[in-house]
């Protein structure tokens, strides 16, 4: 049975004494060679499998070939994250296998495990599988599982990415499986500016002034507009998807000795008002999405100590974390990203002093210390995933030449890319960010004389260009793309 009601899918599965196949209720993704990272809440609504039946609530996909000749899907590797298994009551479990015939009738177990979170009909948990090229992550709520192969790695022969529900070849064993999958993201990438929800990043700037955003919409060229904030009263705009529906929502941050932060909510125009922060105590905000569950997370970096103060929108909790020193000698500089690709924001820091970025990993807890740009020469950081391995790569765009220098988390090697001009008379501002919806983060630049954006698109080397705003006197427009400091 296949049911989408209220934007939300139901699945079920059951077998019988006379079921001998495989029995699927799936919901299959268009293109899934672009398709890096699949995360889904999957609800358990029924589960009956008293004769030992293999069922699975999942997201599963075929991701790479390791050589194996033979032909057909010989040799394509397969990998799923899912709540089920064979025993009488669900488990989460996650999965990687091999095709050893040309259909795939016949799997070899790579390797397999399962998750210690308990499994309860009708809670709701978070699934997420994701594959940067080398290695996969699996996670159910807040574990965290990683599997690097060891073979070698080339182009499947036949692709998919699927959810679903399955009774994997019953031999007539009754048993019933029925689920609720909801929240489905395809390719997390919340660092992008994305008010139409098409994937892509919209061209869009704020106007202190009179505290209106204006976008153009990538999905159909058309023109939005809204206002929110007041650049009167000091509003700092902190654009992100804070309700988690896949669109971009307006927020701003309204210093003072308690800090407000003023979200418009794009799901239903409702309003969230929050109190966090502090600029008397120079906090610096840094939203993103440290819990992993799909929604910007408001937070802030407290220079003083070098404590990030988070509000997790999973459950309202409070995430403290020391990492970092802003003040002096080190003054370091925020710069959060998902370095480790596990659809959590990292807390990192820039030292401009020696150029040390310090992330830490949010999957194991494992610390990367990295040299890269320099404060003598005005780097400005700009990290983003360039290399669309679904991490964040660490990056600096260099004013003085117009270079972009960027290290991929793919491989180590360096990328480099001349484009702006950050010298007078153009004075441009770095906006890097997925221009094109290919999953790579584009090279962008914003020119504040003339209002031109010039972006070069990673999917085939053209350009954007496209005067959108206005960045002097009176006008003063703030350019809005995925973080930058």
């Amino acid at each position: 049975m296949r049911e989408i009601s209220g934007e939300k899918f139901r699945s079920k599965v059951r077998s019988s004494t006379a079921s001998t196949s495989t029995i699927n209720s799936s919901l299959e993704f268009y293109d899934p060679s672009s398709i890096n990272a699949i995360q889904t809440e999957v609800t358990p609504l029924a589960f009956s499998n008293t004769e030992g039946a293999s069922l699975a609530a999942r997201i599963i996909g075929r991701y790479y070939n390791d050589g194996t000749p033979g032909g057909g899907l010989i040799g394509d590797i397969v990998a799923q994250v899912l709540i089920g298994l064979s025993g009488t009551d669900p488990v989460g479990a996650w999965g990687v296998y091999k095709c050893t015939d040309s259909a795939c009738n016949v799997l070899e177990f790579l390797s397999t495990g399962t998750f210690a979170k308990p499994i309860t009909l009708g809670e709701t948990y978070t699934l997420f599988l994701a594959w940067d090229g080398s290695q996969f992550t699996f996670k159910i709520d807040d574990e965290v599982v990683s599997y690097t192969p060891t073979t070698s790695i080339n182009p499947p022969n036949g692709p998919f990415r699927l959810i679903g529900t399955q009774v994997f070849h019953p031999t007539g064993q009754e048993a019933t499986l029925e689920a609720l999958f909801d929240d489905v993201i395809v390719n997390l990438r919340p660092g992008i500016v994305d008010f139409d929800g098409d994937r892509k990043a919209d061209i869009t700037v704020w106007r202190p002034g009179d505290g209106y955003w204006y976008v153009i919409s990538s999905k159909d060229g058309s023109i939005l507009s809204e206002q929110w904030g007041s650049g009167a009263l000091g509003d700092i705009a902190v654009a992100g998807d804070y309700d988690g529906d896949g669109t971009t929502d307006c927020a701003v941050l309204r210093p003072g000795d308690f800090a407000y932060w003023y979200v418009y909510r794009s799901s239903d125009g409702g309003v969230d008002t929050v109190q966090w922060g502090s600029s008397t105590l120079d906090d610096k905000p840094v939203p993103g999405d440290y819990d992993g569950d799909g929604k910007t997370d408001i937070g802030v970096w407290r220079p003083g100590d070098g404590f990030w103060h988070i509000i997790s929108s999973k459950d309202g909790s409070t995430i403290s974390q020391q990492w970092g020193a802003g003040y002096a000698p080190y003054n370091d500089v925020p710069a959060p990203g998902d370095y480790d690709g596990d659809g959590k924001t990292d807390c990192a820091v820039w030292r401009p002093g020696d150029g040390y970025w310090y992330i830490l990993k949010s999957s194991d807890g494992e610390v990367i210390s990295q040299q890269w740009g320099s404060s003598a020469l005005n780097d400005v950081l700009v990290p983003g995933d360039y290399d669309g391995d679904g991490k964040t790569d660490i990056a600096v765009w260099r004013p003085a030449e117009g270079y972009w220098y960027i290290i991929s988390s793919k491989d180590g090697s360096i990328l480099s890319q001349q484009w702006g001009a950050g010298y007078a008379p153009y004075n441009d501002v770095p906006v890097p960010g997925d221009y094109d919806g290919d999953g790579i983060t584009d090279f962008a630049v914003w020119r504040t004389v003339d209002g031109f954006w010039y972006v070069l698109k990673s999917s085939d080397g053209g350009v954007i260009s496209q005067q959108w705003g206005w960045g002097l006197d009176p006008i003063n427009d703030e350019p809005i793309s995925q973080s930058i400091w």
